[in-house]
């Protein structure tokens, strides 16, 4: 067995280029040991590694950006925010780094809610999956800090489009619909939020939400949940990769 500990950085890193799908644990701890003094350089490795042009598709290298993000996600390292912004902003180029770290970045904390919020915000009508995922980090982020609940329910309720007097949508007649509202939806029926019903329900009505997000039924069933009693766990990168080693896979 590899003594990490009697490596240096650089031979740290060449480990973790090298890995390919996941990391050995014994490799995290030492990378989590030694955090003070190699986040920078992770920072920096992944920063890099987000133009990575492999000619080999095999080359263990691609999954580079995987391990550096989320180490700096176990981190909670704050100046790689403005770096997973731009992942979930683009999400077309970054589809593959989105389906791994998924809603992992709501480990940061409550310092993530205006950068995720930007993201939404910054997206077109049309779906997007990053913007689909930033709603879904949003909602966790809601979910394990009940500091930021409040600021995130009235932000994707500001998402959704106002009723008139007569409870009738509010929308442009040239308007688009916003293919992001079944995912806005369903973050505020996970989050229990009664006030947002008139919209969500009329958005039903004018079948505006794609089935294939939620139906009403659905909706309203989620609605009227007792609310999970379960605690919101935080980020743990070693079930993380256990959960997606190869033996997993083949077990599953």
């Amino acid at each position: 067995m590899t003594d990490y500990k009697s490596l240096s950085s650089d031979e740290l890193f060449r480990r973790v280029d090298a890995a390919g799908r996941t990391l050995p644990p014994e490799l995290i701890r030492v990378l989590l040991a030694r955090r003070i003094d190699l986040r920078e350089r992770i920072l920096n490795n992944f920063a890099e590694s987000l133009n990575d042009d492999w000619d080999d598709p095999d080359d263990p290298r691609w999954y580079r950006a995987v391990h550096y993000g989320l180490l700096l996600i176990a981190y909670r390292e704050r100046k790689a925010l403005p770096l997973f912004a731009a992942i979930y902003t683009g999400g077309e180029t970054y589809e593959t780094l989105i389906e791994w770290f998924e809603d992992a970045p709501a480990n940061f904390g409550p310092v993530a809610v205006p950068v995720f919020q930007a993201v939404v915000e910054e997206a077109s009508t049309d779906w997007d999956f990053g913007a689909a995922m930033g709603i879904s980090v949003l909602e966790t982020l809601a979910l394990r800090f009940p500091e930021v609940r409040q600021e995130v329910v009235t932000f994707l309720r500001s998402r959704l489009p106002a009723l008139d007097e007569a409870g009738e949508l509010m929308l442009d007649d040239d308007a688009e619909p916003d293919e992001h509202w079944g995912s806005i939806v369903n973050a505020l029926a996970e989050l229990r939020d009664r006030a947002s019903m008139p919209q969500a329900l009329a958005l039903f009505e004018a079948e505006l939400i794609d089935p294939m997000e939620t139906d009403r039924e659905s909706y309203l069933k989620e609605l009227n949940d007792a609310p999970s009693t379960e605690k919101q766990q935080p980020f743990d990168i070693f079930t993380f990769y256990a959960r997606r080693s190869p033996q997993n896979d083949e077990a599953e």
